[in-house]
Order: structure tokens, then C-alpha cells, then sequence
């Protein structure tokens, strides 16, 4: 399993374009990509989306919090109890899946 981070979004899938498809369902801001944009006749503009494949070390690097405002898991604590991403595949569920996503 690979994991992608399209955007925002770090998504777990077997291959780039399952992963994009799974990065159009969760984004919330496409309706607003083209806000602010008319374009005359014969003009023409173009929008960029950057795309990352991960590497095997950082989907095993314990950088992904249990959650964003507290949870069973580090109710206890001072600070998050982080996982890693292959951790999260391996919790099972139906892929492609949306991991995690940056704020």
C-alpha cells in the first residue's frame, strides 16, 4: 500500500489515480478553486495540485496525532500519542482511505 500526500490530504491507496479519486471526496474547498478567476476570451490560466509519494521511512515515522482535541488515548497525557501511517493501514477498512490531513 502506498500512501500519497495530494494537497492537504496523506491518503492510503494502491496507486496515484485511486488516490486522487479518494482526494476529490474529502477536499472541501474545490467549489472555491476558481474563485476570483474570469477569464476573457483566448486567455487562459492554470492551477497546479502537487502530489507526493512517501517514502517507506516516513510512513513508519510516529508523526500522526491520535486526534485534534483530546481522546481516550491521551486524555492521561501532556501531549498526543502519535502514530505512524503504516499503523493506520493496518487498523483495516476499505481503501482508498484518507489517513490524515494537515490543518
Amino acid at each position: 500500500m502506498n500512501v500519497y500526500q495530494i494537497g492537504r490530504n496523506y491518503i492510503a491507496a494502491e496507486n496515484l489515480e485511486k488516490a486522487y479519486y479518494e482526494h476529490l471526496e474529502h477536499e472541501n474547498n474545490l467549489e472555491f478553486l476558481f474563485d476570483g478567476i474570469s477569464l476573457e476570451p483566448g486567455e487562459e490560466t492554470e492551477v497546479t495540485i502537487k502530489v507526493r509519494r512517501l517514502t517507506e521511512k516516513e510512513i513508519d515515522k510516529e508523526t500522526i496525532p491520535c486526534c485534534q482535541d483530546g481522546c481516550d488515548e491521551c486524555e492521561e497525557l501532556n501531549d498526543h500519542v502519535y502514530k505512524t501511517y503504516r499503523e493506520l493501514i493496518n487498523e483495516g477498512g476499505e481503501f482508498p482511505k484518507l489517513l490524515a490531513f494537515d490543518l
